[in-house]
């Protein structure tokens, strides 16, 4: 999304972490409240949401979704 590759998610903990290849660099973006992997993630005007997944082996229904213009 507009140039940067975003990972998302992790079984211990909400990561957001971005690469921006023109700079060739990582950044951590605000944290998720809920931590999973296997989430699906789609962009909407900008904003990424984070849908479903599993948490601690459970599956998990939560949507959750970061801006990054507000890393929040």
């Amino acid at each position: 999304m507009n140039g940067v590759l975003y990972a998302i998610g992790g079984d211990n903990d909400g990561t957001v972490a971005a690469y921006d290849a023109v700079a060739d660099s990582w950044t951590t973006g605000a944290t998720m409240p809920t931590a999973r992997d296997g989430l699906a993630i789609a962009v909407v005007n900008g904003v990424l949401y984070a849908v479903g997944g599993v948490n601690d082996g459970w599956p998990t229904a939560t949507v959750e979704a970061y801006d990054p213009a507000a890393d929040r």
